[in-house]
């Protein structure tokens, strides 16, 4: 957080008339802070593992629910594809 940030929060908290929290506050808040990063951490590492898992499961099985006919086509078109990116590259 930059300097003037603070600067402006303690103008905003002096505008109110309203005492600054005191150290105990501040602490406790603190603590609550980092006990809902340390879960909303732990949540977002499952979460993306999901994801991957059903992006790779989605990918591995989207070429059997296009249909026997258009297997062979999506074969072809991918080994034209791969060709074309190795001979561009040597």
């Amino acid at each position: 957080m930059s300097d003037m940030r603070d600067a402006d929060l303690v103008r905003l908290f002096a505008t109110a008339e309203r005492p600054l929290p005191d150290s105990v506050f501040v602490a406790e808040l603190r603590e609550r802070l980092a006990a809902s990063r340390c879960r909303s951490a732990v949540l977002r590492v499952c979460s993306t593992i999901a994801l991957i898992l059903r992006g790779a499961y989605g990918g591995i099985t989207a070429p059997f629910r296009v249909g026997w006919q258009r297997i062979g086509l999506a074969t072809i078109a991918a080994t034209a594809a791969v060709a074309w990116l190795v001979l561009e590259e040597s």
